[in-house]
């Protein structure tokens, strides 16, 4: 049996490709994201058929050094995390964040886990827009583009936390 070195991680995106595969985006919490080329999955004989969905836990493995790497295998534990009603958008945008902030190969594993507990808050439904403002504050603080907010750029005075300030974005 080969050896396994499977990652944590989530379906971000995928698109069909030839009559059988998928081109699939993943985004893993040891190696970031990266774009996996999955052979024959959309076979009604593949073992992984049905097991590439978004907000799913998935278990991958993957091998190639280019861009495009290749799925050898894929697992899940759960199939039973549905989002609720419009909380499907939702998680499809944190998805597209995603695809869109974080550079292929690279490792950001607090957003995984940002990500882990943003898709729990989702899947309750409660306090959606808090979850999901809270989930792209700490996004774009991972990525380098945290939002300055230590100086009162009129008074270029540091923030008192006894004063009352208003955000105009």
């Amino acid at each position: 049996p080969m050896s396994q070195n499977l990652q944590a991680g989530f379906l971000l995106h995928q698109k069909n490709y030839r009559e059988s595969s998928l081109i699939i985006d993943v985004f893993t919490q040891s190696s970031g994201r990266v774009s996996l080329l999955a052979k024959g999955v959309r076979r009604q004989k593949s073992p992984y058929l049905g097991l590439l969905r978004p907000f799913i836990p998935l278990n991958i493995d993957y091998t190639g050094s280019s861009s495009l790497k290749i799925l050898t295998h894929v697992e899940t534990g759960q199939s039973d995390t549905i989002l609720p009603g419009l909380n499907t958008y939702c998680g499809f945008y944190l998805n597209e964040l995603l695809r869109y902030f974080i550079p292929v190969d690279e490792p950001y594993p607090e957003v995984f886990i940002n990500y882990l507990i943003c898709l729990q808050q989702l899947k309750s439904s409660e306090q959606i827009q808090a979850a999901l403002r809270n989930f792209e504050t700490q996004l774009l603080y991972a990525t380098g583009y945290g939002l300055q907010l230590q100086i009162d750029y009129l008074t270029q005075l540091p923030i008192q936390s006894s004063a009352s300030y208003q955000y105009d974005i």
